[in-house]
């Protein structure tokens, strides 16, 4: 919640300043911290608060610090250091998807560990593809610098 008050905050700022664009993103940032919660509920499976920690703080590094205060280009070691914990994010994320699959009465498929595990790294490096992708096509069309 307090990262949550802290974007309030800043949107709020931006909307005083008529800074029409820091005030949307941090909009949509603010929209984006209720995604695990969201996913909880829709779901119906719990996800582990420290997750959902985990999960917020990303997203308030990467484009509240990153992108709306400049950390990218302030600090050389802040670009290396998210993709590293989105690499550890996204790993948690595909296990508790073979976990919700294992768990499911409907779906009658329970996966060995061996494979839990290789899903969840292959999971983990093709979105970190697939966003690689989406960050080179976005700097080379709308020359940003993601």
């Amino acid at each position: 919640m307090v990262l949550q008050l802290i974007l309030v905050g800043e949107t709020v700022l931006a909307v005083l300043s008529q800074n029409w664009f820091t005030a949307f993103l941090t909009s949509m940032i603010i929209a984006i911290t209720f995604f695990p919660l969201l996913f909880e509920r829709r779901f119906r499976i719990h996800v582990p608060p420290e997750l959902q920690l985990a999960a917020i703080g990303f997203v308030f590094a990467s484009l509240f610090l990153g992108e709306i205060r400049d950390y990218y280009t302030r600090f050389w070691w802040w670009d290396v250091a998210l993709h590293t914990t989105s690499g550890f994010l996204l790993g948690i994320l595909g296990f508790l998807l073979v976990h919700v699959m294992n768990e499911t009465e409907k779906i009658h498929v329970h996966m060995k560990p061996g494979f839990v595990a290789f899903f969840a790294f292959m999971f983990a490096l093709g979105v970190g593809a697939l966003w690689e992708i989406f960050e080179f096509t976005m700097d080379g069309v709308f020359g940003m610098n993601m």
